[in-house]
């Protein structure tokens, strides 16, 4: 029974693509940005990956010494949220 509701359900969303049809992108139009960014970082990220690395190395150093270093990272995150951004109307 849970199989034939699956199977009509797929046929009834997947009735032709949007001004037509059920099929559209509208919630899913960051999904091709994620896949561009994330070949477009794949260098950088196996660059980063290697174990003589003295950017990584520097980094995680400077977190783990001091006892705030987790929250030395969230610095970024922080200043970020409170910028205030003026969007146009």
């Amino acid at each position: 029974m849970l199989l034939l509701y699956i199977f009509i359900l797929i046929r009834l969303y997947f009735n032709g693509i949007y001004p037509k049809g059920n099929f559209s992108w509208h919630h899913l139009w960051f999904l091709p940005y994620l896949l561009l960014m994330s070949i477009a970082a794949t260098p950088l990220f196996i660059y980063l990956r290697k174990e003589n690395n003295a950017i990584v190395q520097k980094t995680k150093t400077l977190l783990e010494k001091s006892p705030l270093g987790l929250y030395l990272a969230t610095i970024p995150l922080i200043l970020g949220k409170t910028k205030k951004i003026n969007y146009p109307n």
